[in-house]
């Protein structure tokens, strides 16, 4: 089926450093993770604002992935920039600097031809700038929405607004136990569900894996083993890609499908690590995607 796949969300140039070693000025962005991950699966259209100084390298990236960026803006100024290192633990980073630039008095504005798209995924961003474009939608049929504690502590009553309009929502375990007030991950999933989400809850774990939380059902899903981390950086985003890109691919949200999605949102996670930045795209096939997918398959089998 395909369906066309709407990301709103950052798109970034990113320092990072981590024990493989430091890049400077990467491919970054809750956006461009995202967009990248769905791309293997569907054809991803990225609503989001650059600078003067975006790499056209990074540009040539996006299309060569088929990524549509005629809703992606360029503006005078700088583009949104982030750094951060991290050490010998994947799960702790310390945050250097953030640089909101062209990104902190943009709101999306939706093409006409945008506006009917029917899969949505609200990466990381405002409350505010979120309600904006579920505003514009006239056709929505699946939204998947993501967060950061720093919109958990300062807009909790915004959240809590945006939630009944949210078919999945997404929060890491830290997240999940400081928005719930919960320190057991099955109540913070199940009290989440609660506020009015409409299908499902995914609470992720990093490399102790994910829960996917239903009105029906609790799910949970090891990672993908992974021997060496070279850089955390976006994988909740390409799990979040894989996730919606396959639930958009086959046109269909029910139980089956949405365990699948764990599976592919998984996969895409572990292989975003592999390398720093977006480079492990740069030579992945859909071939290692399926031989990843069997893969885990037999690590859950019994």
């Amino acid at each position: 089926m395909n369906n066309k796949i709407l990301i709103f969300g950052s798109m970034a140039l990113d320092t990072i450093e981590t024990p493989f070693g430091k890049r400077a000025n990467i491919l970054g962005g809750s956006a461009t993770h995202a967009a990248i991950s769905a791309s293997y699966f569907t054809t991803p259209i990225i609503v989001s604002v650059v600078g003067e100084d975006f790499p056209d390298e990074h540009v040539q990236l996006l299309k060569k992935n088929k990524i549509n960026i005629k809703n992606l803006q360029r503006k005078k100024g700088k583009t949104f920039a982030w750094e951060a290192r991290y050490g010998n633990n994947p799960n702790e980073r310390e945050v250097l600097a953030t640089y909101e630039n062209v990104l902190r008095d943009y709101s999306p504005l939706l093409l006409p031809e945008h506006q009917k798209i029917k899969y949505v995924f609200l990466a990381n961003n405002s409350p505010a700038s979120q309600t904006i474009l579920l505003d514009q939608l006239k056709s929505v049929k699946l939204v998947v929405w993501d967060t950061m504690t720093f919109w958990i502590e300062r807009y909790i009553d915004q959240i809590l607004k945006i939630l009944p309009r949210v078919d999945v929502a997404l929060f890491n375990d830290s997240e999940a136990m400081h928005f719930s007030k919960e320190t057991n991950l099955i109540k913070a999933g199940k009290k989440i569900l609660s506020k009015g989400v409409k299908k499902g809850v995914v609470i992720k774990k990093g490399e102790h894996g994910s829960f996917l939380f239903t009105h029906s059902f609790t799910m949970h899903l090891p990672a993908y083993p992974i021997e060496e981390v070279k850089d955390p950086t976006g994988a909740g985003d390409s799990f979040a890609g894989g996730f919606i890109g396959f639930l958009a691919k086959t046109g269909e949200v029910s139980d089956k499908s949405l365990k699948k999605a764990m599976a592919y949102g998984t996969i895409m996670a572990s292989l975003t690590v592999e390398e720093f930045g977006a480079d492990r795209f740069k030579k992945l096939e859909k071939k290692d995607i399926r031989k990843r997918f069997f893969e885990l398959k037999k690590i859950i089998g019994f």
